[in-house]
């Protein structure tokens, strides 16, 4: 509700999502760091002023970011306790999510929490399939079912260690299951003849993913500023499914297992010198490190398996002359 009082900013109370007027993303620093719960658990009287940022450092334009929201909070901040939980299913039951907020703080240290989960029960679909080769047409009908179920589990602890430096860990986890099957009956018809046959298909598909991340932020007086931030991301996928089909003298059977996986590491560093109301110097780097593999078990493939590494260099400055802004930057971007 306090930033809908800035014309240039676009809020959705429903989605919690901050846009510029003009449709495009910003990102939102919560006393200039990156590392924060967002605007939500915030109290309007902590606030002690917005900045919007249009000059972006490099460092954030390779993300495609153009604006930056900055919330400066009071330093004197009462401990305060931040809980939201809301729910909705459909009725009969079909679909339904459930999701708990809460942060407990103060000035010094809080601890942000997310755990949400959602379910698909029972739904049910129908396929009407048609193919035509060469020398084939096959025609098929049949009925299915859905079920699939998600979690979120997500905390984020926060600690000022002292006046100059700053300390945020995270942990995010994701799951979603999804369990599919359907049979029905289909017409075969080739220059040999016609045949029917009944089919059935089955699929389970499960993913996960989990990441930490780790920020520092260290001032070395006001305007010179250290950032760090590491983060480390692992997801993987198990699906596994068949279609069998069941003519009157033969049998079609297709089976199929895979199991990917992805695991990156990224590092960031980043230093600024704010010489100025107006200007600044800005440099750092981001390496990462990527590792991905695809096993499909059942057609015996070889396993694909990359690995890249990624070394991001940038040096930049900006300022303004009147109402000009303006921005100089260097850039090496190099793939290994």
């Amino acid at each position: 509700m306090v930033l809908k009082e800035i014309p240039r900013l676009r809020v959705n109370d429903a989605l919690r999502d901050v846009k510029m007027a003009d449709g495009s993303n910003v990102m939102i620093l919560v006393n200039g760091m990156v590392v924060n719960s967002r605007v939500a658990p915030i109290d309007p009287k902590d606030i002690e002023s917005v900045e919007v940022i249009d000059v972006v450092n490099a460092r954030y334009l390779r993300t495609g970011i153009r604006h930056i929201i900055n919330i400066k909070m009071k330093k004197q901040r009462n401990p305060y306790r931040y809980f939201e939980i809301m729910t909705r299913h459909d009725v009969p039951i079909r679909q339904g999510m459930g999701a708990l907020y809460f942060e407990v703080g103060n000035a010094k240290s809080s601890l942000f929490g997310r755990f949400a989960n959602g379910y698909i029960y029972d739904d049910d679909f129908k396929t009407d399939l048609w193919q035509h080769g060469d020398k084939y047409t096959k025609q098929s009908i049949s009925n299915g079912r859905n079920d699939q179920h998600n979690f979120i589990e997500e905390l984020l602890f926060k600690w000022m260690l002292s006046e100059k430096d700053y300390l945020a860990v995270h942990t995010y986890a994701y799951q979603n299951r999804n369990k599919s099957k359907s049979d029905g009956s289909g017409n075969y018809q080739s220059v040999d003849g016609q045949n029917l046959f009944n089919y059935m298909t089955h699929n389970y598909d499960n993913s996960w993913i989990w990441t930490e991340s780790f920020y520092y932020k260290h001032l070395y007086s006001k305007e010179k500023i250290l950032g760090l931030t590491m983060a480390y991301n692992y997801n993987k996928n198990h699906n596994d499914g068949n279609r069998r089909e069941t003519y009157p003298e033969w049998m079609y059977l297709r089976e199929y297992e895979y199991r990917n996986r992805r695991s990156s590491l990224n590092v960031n560093l980043d230093y600024s010198w704010n010489m100025s109301e107006v200007t600044s110097l800005n440099f750092g780097s981001e390496t990462k490190y990527l590792n991905d593999r695809i096993n499909q078990i059942n057609e015996k493939c070889p396993i694909f398996h990359h690995r890249e590494l990624n070394q991001y260099v940038y040096a930049a400055f900006s300022s303004a002359v009147s109402k000009l802004n303006y921005m100089l930057s260097l850039v090496l971007n190099r793939f290994v």
